[in-house]
């Protein structure tokens, strides 16, 4: 009997909450001056296809790339939390959409905060958002490119939502480790949404640190480095 009573009540509330949601996530990007909500239609959007793959770009390695959904700002907080912050971090944001969550890093204090994308409208709608961005504290870039092919030689923090399938995540955790048995460095990885942890797990020069979940359930699970190359 319990049981029933609260799935009918949460169908009855599942509309008034969703518009909460919507309203709280419309007066925040104001008071951020961004716009970075999910569109139905367009590159990165979520189509009729398996696997919840995004659209085919020829810059793409790898025909894997996840459709672009951003982060719930109520899930914020808590996660960069656990990264612990400074002014000393170069952060980045892998598969960052339209730029919703280098936004808010960037009104921290950092040396700064870098987006890779691989859609040249999601880039082009993260620049203008880094453009017009308040409060912003940290300079920011846009990368347009398949995140297999960037330079991540001074990186120390990176970020990703599931925005790739299992080929492309080695081949850009391929590139994170040739940057640190050039350059060793402490780097920390955030990975929400973990379905292809096993990749980072298979790496002996990371381990896992610490794992949380958001508000909504999600589950985000956090790597750092444990030797340099000359310990290996």
């Amino acid at each position: 009997m319990y049981a029933r009573v609260k799935d009918f009540l949460l169908r009855r509330l599942e509309g008034p909450l969703r518009y909460a949601r919507e309203l709280s996530t419309a007066l925040t990007e104001r008071r951020l001056n961004i716009e970075t909500r999910h569109s139905d239609s367009g590159p990165g959007a979520r189509p009729n296809l398996p696997d919840y793959r995004g659209i085919y770009s020829d810059r793409a390695v790898y025909d894997d790339n996840v459709y672009y959904e951003p982060l719930e700002y109520r899930n914020v907080r808590g996660i960069f939390r656990v990264f612990d912050l400074g002014r000393d971090v170069l952060f980045y944001d892998i598969g960052c959409g339209k730029g919703r969550v280098l936004c808010l890093v960037a009104r921290l204090p950092l040396r700064k905060v870098v987006g890779v994308e691989l859609f040249d409208e999601l880039c082009e709608a993260a620049r203008q958002n880094a453009g017009r961005l308040r409060g912003r504290k940290s300079p920011i870039e846009i990368i347009c490119a398949d995140a297999t092919k960037v330079d991540y030689s001074d990186a120390t923090v990176f970020y990703w939502w599931n925005p790739f399938g299992e080929q492309t995540m080695r081949g850009v955790i391929q590139r994170i480790r040739e940057s640190f048995d050039k350059n060793p460095r402490s780097i920390r990885i955030g990975y929400l949404k973990p379905v292809h942890h096993y990749v980072l797990d298979e790496e002996t020069w990371l381990e896992r640190y610490a794992s949380i979940k958001t508000v909504t359930g999600s589950t985000m699970v956090f790597w750092r480095t444990v030797a340099s190359p000359a310990s290996r």
